[in-house]
């Protein structure tokens, strides 16, 4: 079985992660000198234009124009028999079915999937990445507890 992100469901899952492991940190540093500075908040907004921009615009960019023949995939799992492979823009990382150890979800922020590897290479990736349809039968198909 293979599933594939849709691209909007990709530019939903690049807003989302951008948000939590870039965006709000700066900001936050970002505000903590405005704050303890002499300086203005246009800087603090300056500096949030400027992060939610370029988050925007490679979304964007990607659901505009990432099409035709050098289209890059940018996140599929494909489960068959002898492997688990995760591909994410034309890196590939793959669990031999043997070597398979679970998944586990991980509720923080960004909420992330592990599939758990025995040979000690777990595969990390958005809880987001694919749609709620597919993320019920995936972690019905491996036998994950999606709570």
């Amino acid at each position: 079985m293979e599933y594939k992100q849709s691209d909007r469901q990709g530019f939903f899952n690049r807003l989302y992660v951008h948000f939590f492991l870039y965006a709000v940190p700066q900001l936050s540093a970002v505000a903590l000198v405005v704050t303890f500075g002499d300086d203005s908040r246009a800087s603090l907004w300056q500096s949030a234009v400027l992060l939610i921009g370029f988050n925007l615009a490679f979304a964007l960019w990607l659901l505009l124009f990432n099409s035709g023949n050098g289209r890059v995939e940018p996140f599929s799992i494909a489960i068959n028999h002898d492997q688990l492979t995760v591909t994410e823009f034309g890196r590939k990382r793959t669990i031999e079915r043997q070597h398979f150890g679970g998944c586990k979800i991980y509720s923080g922020y960004p909420k992330q999937v592990r599939l758990c590897n025995h040979k000690g290479q777990d595969i990390h990736f958005s809880y987001y990445a694919i749609s709620s349809a597919q993320r019920a039968q995936l972690f019905k198909e491996l036998g994950c507890d999606s709570r």
